[in-house]
């Protein structure tokens, strides 16, 4: 600390009005703000801030003290903008991991709900070929039954707490979550680790869902718009496993034997794949979530994939009874991890967000063609493709595949527009992660 000790006289009173905020229950950025406003004029050394963090991080109240003091110190911004940076910096996750390779990722937030997602890193992209759908069909079959509980009472015991269960596979991960009152966390956190580690499989129960995955892919396949989103990776990509349906077809959900779903759940539900995300005003969530998972076995593998990214032209028109026609016009673009996809964000926010992009504006406020458009950037680890999607008739088809094609270019793109793009993609953000579930 390099300021004079006179200081410490200004620093000693600054502790009244967080300290005040913090007893009375107000925010977090209120109690941040008002120790930058108290401690503007001291210089803190890097190093001091360093070993500082490391001893009293676990503390809040002076956790605040020392973030104030960093941000401040990294950065010489006005009040206004230095609210903006702390809405987004008091989400602070703390990362653990198990023994068994499991990690665990908490955000303490305060309100009365908390949310617990368990996600295995497996999903359609990494399936054989000949049993795609796989990951889906074990996401279906784990709410069948545990050796603790039958599917009645895995629903009704979350249900009961007026809390929501539910899960979903996609094409890198399959995911199952639980969003109940803090006070049921461990209600909520046991179950979870009960579906994970004790499923029965049973004969009965994967004939069943056999039955129910083959009635949703006949739902997708009648309808048009469904249909259309999942055949447009189908048609951009030739290689790339993110063009196969995460539901699977139906040769390959009736080739899935019990054998099959053994050894893929065996193979991939161990520690090292799993994540257990949590966000909510809980605590004691490390010494919990290892006594709930602790018995899960280590490993995990991972398989790497190669992208394909390169574009070439290719058209499709497929013929079919229906109300309405639709469009779909895309492109390969860069994977999630790579720094242009931030560009793809915005690419897609000034096309499509809500009634106010360049698709509401042409096709619905414009000329009244479309109430079913948007546009989509979806991505991976080494997967990605932009897509615009609109309902339109048919004879309106080739005119408006030239004004999207026009209006991808951005020859007319304003500072206005970007700047409007990005305020929607912060607002928007900052109002999700108002939920515990986001």
């Amino acid at each position: 600390i390099r300021k004079p000790f006179s200081n410490f006289f200004f620093l000693g009173f600054a502790w009244i009005i967080p300290l005040l905020f913090a007893t009375i229950g107000l925010n977090a950025n209120l109690q941040l703000y008002s120790f930058v406003f108290c401690f503007r004029k001291l210089e803190i050394s890097l190093s001091v801030l360093n070993s500082l963090m490391f001893f009293i991080h676990s503390f809040n109240i002076l956790s605040v003290i020392l973030h104030a003091f960093f941000i401040h110190s990294i950065s010489r911004i006005d009040n206004e903008n230095f609210i903006k940076y702390l809405n987004v910096y008091v989400i602070m996750i703390k990362r653990y991991k198990l023994k068994n390779g499991l990690t665990v990722l908490f955000n303490k937030k305060n309100g009365d709900s908390v949310t617990i997602d368990v996600g295995i890193r497996i999903g359609s992209n990494y399936e054989n070929i000949k049993l795609l759908g796989i990951s889906h069909f074990i996401e279906h079959l784990l709410f069948d039954g545990t050796k603790n509980r039958n599917a009645e009472q895995i629903a009704k015991e979350i249900e009961d707490f007026g809390g929501q269960i539910n899960a979903g596979t996609s094409y890198e991960r399959t995911y199952f979550y639980v969003h109940v009152l803090n006070k049921y966390f461990d209600n909520g956190l046991e179950l979870l680790a009960d579906l994970i580690k004790n499923p029965l499989f049973k004969e009965e129960f994967i004939k069943k869902e056999r039955t129910v995955i083959l009635d949703e892919i006949g739902m997708i396949e009648s309808d048009p718009k469904s249909y259309i989103i999942q055949l447009f990776p189908q048609v951009l990509f030739k290689k790339h496993p993110v063009r196969n349906p995460i539901i699977g077809t139906r040769e390959s959900v009736n080739a899935i034997k019990k054998e099959d779903i053994l050894n893929f759940y065996n193979e991939f539900y161990k520690g090292g794949n799993i994540v257990v995300s949590i966000s909510g005003n809980v605590n004691e969530v490390k010494k919990k979530v290892e006594k709930a998972f602790g018995e899960v076995g280590k490993g995990g593998k991972r398989i790497d994939l190669e992208g394909e990214y390169e574009n070439a032209k290719t058209e499709i028109r497929v013929k079919r009874e229906s109300q309405n026609s639709y469009l779909n016009i895309g492109y390969k673009v860069a994977a999630r991890n790579d720094d242009e996809s931030y560009i793809f964000d915005m690419i897609s926010t000034i096309m499509f967000r809500g009634l106010s992009g360049r698709l509401a504006n042409e096709f619905r406020i414009k000329r009244g063609w479309s109430y079913i458009y948007y546009s989509l950037y979806e991505a991976g680890r080494n997967y990605g493709f932009f897509t615009v999607c609109l309902s339109i008739e048919k004879e309106n088809i080739n005119e408006a595949k030239e004004i999207i094609l026009k209006q991808l270019k951005f020859d007319d793109l304003s500072e206005k527009e970007i700047e409007e793009a990005k305020s929607h993609i912060e607002g928007n953000m900052l109002l999700r992660l108002e939920s515990t579930r986001e």
